[in-house]
């Protein structure tokens, strides 16, 4: 899936300028795990982006930090 959807939009999503890298959930998967496989929730991103919105994600939602729960389902 990754390989598919970096083919389809080789830059990244958020800058419009550097080669795509990464698969981001848009809707960070701690939120909604029901998204985990949804690709209407995937984007492809730098990751210089990836780890700044990660950043962000975690600062806007202190109470919902990554759980170990969710190890082993790929994360973004």
């Amino acid at each position: 899936m990754r390989a598919v959807h970096l083919a389809h939009s080789p830059i990244c999503n958020i800058c419009n300028q550097a080669a795509a890298d990464t698969l981001d959930h848009i809707i960070p998967v701690r939120l909604d795990p029901a998204s985990f496989w949804d690709e209407t929730n995937l984007q492809t991103v730098c990751r210089r982006c990836h780890d700044r919105k990660s950043a962000t994600d975690d600062k806007d939602h202190p109470d919902r930090a990554p759980r170990s729960g969710l190890r082993g389902m790929g994360g973004s």
